[in-house]
């Protein structure tokens, strides 16, 4: 699987943490229909609000420079990914 885009990157996370779309957003991220639009590429993170970026990593429990551009580590400290 490509992590070239935010939106590969997004739903790559969504996916292996096992969340539906629904999940995103009772955890703090953004609306199902927004969170559609960014897995798709249809809007990227110049498209949404800042709370909108951050409410997103921290549902997705990941490290928010590298779910935008890709650089850096994925996960924030004291975070492991599922095995």
């Amino acid at each position: 699987m490509s992590l070239e885009t935010f939106g590969a990157r997004t739903r790559y996370l969504r996916r292996i943490w096992g969340f539906t779309q629904a999940d995103v957003r009772k955890a703090g991220g953004p609306s199902r229909n927004t969170l559609s639009r960014l897995e798709k590429d249809e809007d990227g993170p110049n498209d949404v609000s800042d709370a909108t970026l951050q409410g997103l990593a921290i549902a997705l429990k990941c490290n928010r420079r590298w779910l935008e551009t890709g650089q850096g580590k994925g996960w924030v400290e004291g975070v492991l990914p599922p095995e």
